[in-house]
């Protein structure tokens, strides 16, 4: 389509978290701004990946946006995150968030895939394991690399002496979540429908990514627009300092 126009895909089920409307409309207010909003497409049901696969399907068939800017709720995302994501123009491009891990770890959204299996499963015969990695290493060293580490959990975008939103901040992933992923027209078109299912083994998300690379299309991650996780309190970047950022240095320093 090429007009730059972004459309937020939204998607609730029984709960709403209550900073998720004025959140919403944060973020629509910057793309009227920029002359960028093509509106809104929002499905509820309490199954999390048909609400993805309808809004999908809604885009490609009910909306001329060249992009489509899915969020979760239980996040906060920086009002100007789509407008910025979009200006990247790629394919598919997600911003940075955290989740809670094990061993107290907050680990970033973004994964490589680091190994394959195949094994037979009882009733679904001869099924592929997939095995994923978070990209500990390649996060920690973007934020090594900055003059100053942004010690906050809130959602941010990092900028320049300019004020523009960072352009060496991208790091190419094999796999991620849908927390605050922007996807250009072009890039759903190639795939098929569901655009998420569950396959032995890969629940919906995966099984997306799978596609897309299956079809040639790039996938990366944008350190610089960095949204806010609501567990329980909000996690960011001073919580991958905290609980993540001694680890990998001294993995670093056991290679």
């Amino acid at each position: 389509m090429g007009n730059g126009k972004v459309v937020l895909g939204l998607y609730t089920g029984k709960y709403v978290s209550g900073s998720f409307p004025a959140n919403v409309l944060a973020m629509s207010d910057q793309l009227h701004a920029a002359k960028k909003y093509g509106g809104v497409i929002w499905a509820e049901s309490c199954r999390v990946d048909s609400n993805r696969n309808r809004i999908i399907y809604d885009f490609l068939h009910k909306n001329d946006s060249e992009f489509l800017f899915i969020v979760d709720e239980d996040m906060q995302h920086p009002p100007d995150m789509p407008v910025v994501l979009s200006r990247r123009d790629l394919p598919i491009v997600s911003g940075l968030y955290f989740r809670r891990g094990n061993r107290g770890m907050y680990t970033p959204q973004f994964y490589k895939l680091i190994g394959q299996s195949e094994e037979t499963r009882e009733g679904h015969g001869k099924a592929v394991n997939n095995f994923y990695e978070p990209l500990l290493k390649e996060v920690h060293a973007f934020f090594a690399g900055l003059e100053n580490v942004p010690y906050l959990n809130e959602p941010m975008i990092l900028t320049d002496k300019e004020g523009q939103a960072l352009k060496n901040s991208l790091i190419p992933m094999d796999a991620g979540g849908f927390g605050c992923l922007m996807m250009r027209r072009d890039a759903l078109e190639a795939m098929e429908e569901p655009y998420l299912r569950d396959e032995p083994g890969l629940n919906g998300d995966l099984v997306f990514y799978k596609q897309a690379r299956a079809k040639g299309i790039e996938v990366w991650g944008d350190c610089a627009c960095i949204a806010s996780h609501n567990h329980n309190s909000p996690i960011g970047v001073a919580s991958f300092c905290d609980f993540t950022w001694e680890f990998v240095k001294d993995a670093e320093s056991l290679r």
